[in-house]
């Protein structure tokens, strides 16, 4: 057997559905308008460099997400997905994930968006497993704080102990991510894979003849 292992944003979907499931929300009323311009300033500087991933999370978990009850998310989870999946699926990257279940890899989505939001779209997709940022409830089913984040290190972490409880040599994971920010899970992998990579995760793949995609 082997892991194949994919990020989710940038990798098997162009763009961030974290940030257009905030547009979505706002859409439909259960964010305010001002978190539209609030959510968009946030990315742009974390995607400048202003700002790292926690930073990032924890702005816009701050000022939108605390005190919202998850099930008021979670029934608006699907009728997003139905308008932003399929439009949304980067061709490469979803034929390597067919290809995998095809050839009976164990398949996996590490993503640092949500856990509600990740553990639908791993659905739609028919993957066997999925790990992503997990956000505390209070006693009323209230978001409380964010609990974990997943990232670069975490990432290659929750891959190792996967293969491990797989029985999956290190040599036999592929890993497939757009970041930078995830080398720590492509270093471990036995094979790297690039998805439209960004400018830095660019020149590694150059420089370790990784794959791209």
């Amino acid at each position: 057997m082997k892991l194949a292992v994919f990020d989710l944003d940038g990798t098997l979907i162009r763009g961030n559905s974290s940030f257009s499931f905030c547009f979505y929300l706002v859409k439909k009323g259960v964010l305010p308008r001002s978190a539209m311009l609030s959510a968009f300033w946030n990315y742009f500087s974390f995607y400048c460099g202003r700002r790292t991933l926690l930073e990032l999370h924890t702005k816009i978990f701050d000022a939108f997400l605390r005190g919202l009850k998850l099930a008021v998310l979670e029934e608006h989870v699907e009728s997003f997905l139905q308008q932003f999946l399929m439009p949304s699926c980067y061709a490469p990257a979803i034929e390597s994930l067919r290809a995998a279940q095809h050839l009976g890899y164990y398949t996996f989505i590490l993503s640092n968006a949500p856990s509600f939001l990740v553990k639908a779209i791993a659905h739609h997709f028919c993957v066997d497993g999925w790990r992503a940022t997990e956000y505390a409830i209070d006693e009323e089913k209230k978001l409380s704080h964010i609990a974990s984040i997943m990232q670069g290190e975490n990432k290659a972490i929750s891959a190792s102990d996967l293969a491990n409880q797989l029985g999956v040599e290190l040599s036999d994971v592929i890993a497939h991510t757009d970041s930078h920010l995830d080398l720590p899970l492509l270093e471990i992998a036995g094979e790297a894979v690039g998805v439209n990579p960004d400018r830095i995760l660019r020149k590694a793949c150059k420089r370790f003849n990784w794959k791209m995609i």
